[in-house]
């Protein structure tokens, strides 16, 4: 497990300090947000991925048991998609030269986007419960105002994503297998995406 400072609070002033100069733990930090959480993926995470790395999304989702509240109803029961690990830890942490680094940065979920923040009335920046940095963060306007925009994409495809579960389960009383589900998130987003970005080919598949 990753060793985890100490020596600050959250608890005293969970606003982030907003300053001309930024201090951002994630540059001395090996990762412990990867190591720690379980990072469940939307429909728009999942045809990033795959898209990106051409990959089928049996290769990099695995399931978690869930209740009927948020889960898709697949055979065996209900649900939730997530970043498939490897050895306790996220499947795309990648050792560089010695440090621990995410190896999908550039189109990571939208979750590990907003991470460790929400934004709260006064549309002020907050720390989450329980998060892993090893400091405090100090953030520019320019750099709060990217998380907030980072924080409602999320949200935005978070409640996309809740649509398609509650459609699937609506039509699919029994459940299904993963393949099906697959190809109706697939044609969900696809039917969302502008005409002009939208991009042939093989849709995350799933076995």
């Amino acid at each position: 497990m990753p060793k985890i400072r100490a020596d600050y609070s959250l608890e005293e002033d969970k606003v982030v300090v907003q300053a001309p100069a930024e201090a951002v733990p994630c540059t001395g930090c090996h990762a412990n947000c990867c190591e720690y959480h379980v990072v469940p993926v939307t429909a728009h995470d999942i045809q990033r991925i795959a898209d990106t790395l051409d990959r089928p999304m049996e290769s990099f989702v695995q399931l978690h048991l869930s209740d009927e509240a948020d889960g898709v109803h697949l055979r065996d029961g209900f649900f939730v998609l997530a970043l498939r690990q490897r050895e306790d830890r996220c499947g795309f942490l990648a050792d560089v030269e010695g440090q621990k680094r995410c190896s999908i940065h550039a189109f990571k979920p939208g979750l590990c986007n907003a991470y460790p923040f929400k934004v709260v009335p006064g549309d002020q920046l907050e720390y989450l419960d329980g998060i892993v940095c090893p400091s405090p963060w100090t953030l520019s306007r320019r750099g709060q105002q990217s998380f907030r925009d980072d924080i409602r994409r999320s949200q935005a495809e978070l409640a996309f994503h809740q649509e398609i579960v509650a459609d699937w389960n609506a039509t699919h009383p029994a459940g299904g297998e993963l393949a099906e589900f697959a190809a109706f998130m697939t044609s969900a987003v696809e039917r969302a995406r502008p005409a002009a970005s939208r991009r042939p080919g093989k849709p995350p598949t799933a076995t």
